[in-house]
């Protein structure tokens, strides 16, 4: 995987154990939840992860 920072490792260590919110994110990581939400949304456009709509919740997962 090129181009993974710091905190794109860390939001992949994380889902790699469970799926995950923006907000369960942010707050694990002590980060602003649009700042997670950017990386997250980096890391779908490079098909590392996706998002899927869980009720009405957003989560995200490593993708396989």
């Amino acid at each position: 995987m090129a181009n993974i920072s710091n905190l794109d490792r860390k939001i992949l260590n994380i889902l790699s154990t469970k799926l995950m919110s923006i907000s369960e994110l942010s707050r694990a990581l002590n980060e602003n939840r649009q700042f997670v939400r950017g990386l997250l949304e980096s890391l779908r456009a490079r098909n590392i992860v996706i998002k899927t709509d869980v009720g009405k919740s957003t989560v995200y997962q490593i993708k396989k």
